[in-house]
């Protein structure tokens, strides 16, 4: 790898893109405490002993600013790996659109907080090709009118690994953020072994704090992804059962058979 330092370098249009997460206030996090991470680390290794980051997408590499610029590594991606850079972009713009006000999130816990029923959860988490972690928070509850009401309750880029451990500690967070942790029914994830986790580290969190949750009686799995892991294991195991020469005959006739057995999987 060749060790010039390449930091002058600009874009063909002369311009240095804004760090994304540098102009996206992070509402979730304690302003005097919090320290912004660039999206762009993400495309790079950092090498502590030669004080440099290096390309995971190619041999170049640049000297850590003292300042914590990050202007050299945007260069880069702009100049060398522009799908890399759009999908940086597409990222920042969700997230931008997601985002909740201070006002707005004060409006919420208002409302809320006028609910005298209990709130149901459902939490969505995904990786996204450049292995940036997600997760969704979407909370559902009746009216007085037995109307089912439900809304986004927070979507984040999430720091660190897309473990148990993590995803529970931020739930946590943003539950006691709202004042929902006495109001919690139930909570709906998919069948991932770290959503299990999630949950058995929530309950230890929230016996901890002096808040009652109950990870085996109040998770609700995902009725759909039971489903679609079922079928799997029923196209498994008919492949398995096929010899090989018989597996082409298989594959024409896997759809019709398919279709029957999911036909008679209903949800009433």
């Amino acid at each position: 790898m060749s060790n010039i330092d390449i930091d002058s370098e600009s874009s063909p249009d002369n311009v240095v893109p804004l760090d994304p997460l540098d102009v996206i206030p992070q509402i979730n996090e304690s302003k005097d405490t919090k320290k912004q991470k660039s999206l762009v680390h993400k495309y790079f290794t950092l090498n502590k002993i030669h004080n440099r980051y290096y390309c995971n997408h190619c041999d170049k590499n640049y000297k850590v600013s003292k300042n914590g610029s990050t202007s050299s590594l945007w260069k880069h991606i702009k100049s060398k790996h522009d799908d890399l850079y759009l999908e940086i972009n597409q990222i920042t713009d969700a997230l931008n659109k997601l985002e909740i006000s201070e006002y707005e999130k004060e409006h919420i816990k208002t409302e809320l907080q006028k609910i005298p029923g209990k709130f149901s959860f459902t939490l969505d988490g995904w990786t996204s090709r450049n292995q940036l972690s997600f997760l969704g928070i979407t909370i559902h509850w009746i009216t007085s009118n037995w109307k089912l009401k439900s809304t986004v309750l927070d979507f984040f880029h999430i720091e660190g690994p897309h473990s148990g451990e993590n995803i529970a500690s931020k739930f946590f967070e943003i539950l006691k953020e709202f004042n929902l942790l006495p109001k919690i029914l139930g909570v709906s994830t998919d069948n991932a072994s770290n959503m299990n986790k999630m949950l058995s580290k929530f309950e230890q969190i929230c016996k901890y704090e002096g808040f009652k949750f109950d990870a085996k009686n109040q998770h609700v799995r995902c009725l759909v992804h039971i489903i679609n892991l079922a079928v799997q294991i029923i196209l498994k195991t008919l492949k398995e059962e096929v010899p090989g020469n018989e597996n082409e005959i298989l594959q024409e006739n896997i759809s019709t058979n398919t279709l029957g057995v999911i036909a008679k999987v209903r949800i009433y």
